[in-house]
């Protein structure tokens, strides 16, 4: 009789392991999942603001509806720029379809960085790395949400 006991308790602490090891794979691709979909708003994000001219094309923080920083391909218009900096986070997140997320959008100059957005206080990020011209001069475009 005792050995039939302690036979149970064996199985059950092994059946017991097996259930825990086979729910952590679930939660890796849940992690995968949510930093995938972060990725695409990434993409998206980037692709409204450096792909496309804004609609209407001259919009200011009145009439927007969709924002553009660009001028024309992949040249960033400086007052586009200081239109978008001017508008409201929440308000930039709505446009941009980011509302679930946060950003930070840094635009690297040989002398001086353009930030906007908010700082990242969490340790699950995803940047975009987009070229464009500034004034004439080369930067790198990093987008990054959380």
């Amino acid at each position: 009789m005792l050995d039939l006991i302690l036979a149970f308790v064996v199985a059950f602490g092994l059946v017991a392991i097996l259930l825990a090891y086979i729910d952590q794979p679930t939660e890796i691709i849940n992690d995968r999942i949510q930093v995938e979909d972060r990725l695409i708003k990434a993409l998206e994000a980037s692709d409204i603001l450096l792909n496309n001219y804004g609609k209407p094309v001259s919009w200011n923080n009145i009439n927007i509806q969709v924002p553009s920083i660009i001028k024309s391909q992949n040249y960033i218009d400086a007052v586009k720029l200081k239109n978008f900096r001017e508008l409201d986070y929440e308000k930039k997140k709505e446009l941009l379809n980011l509302n679930n997320f946060n950003y930070t959008l840094i635009i690297k100059l040989n002398k001086e960085d353009i930030i906007d957005g908010i700082n990242n206080t969490e340790s699950e990020i995803v940047t975009v790395n987009r070229l464009a011209l500034y004034e004439g001069e080369y930067a790198n475009v990093q987008l990054k949400i959380w």
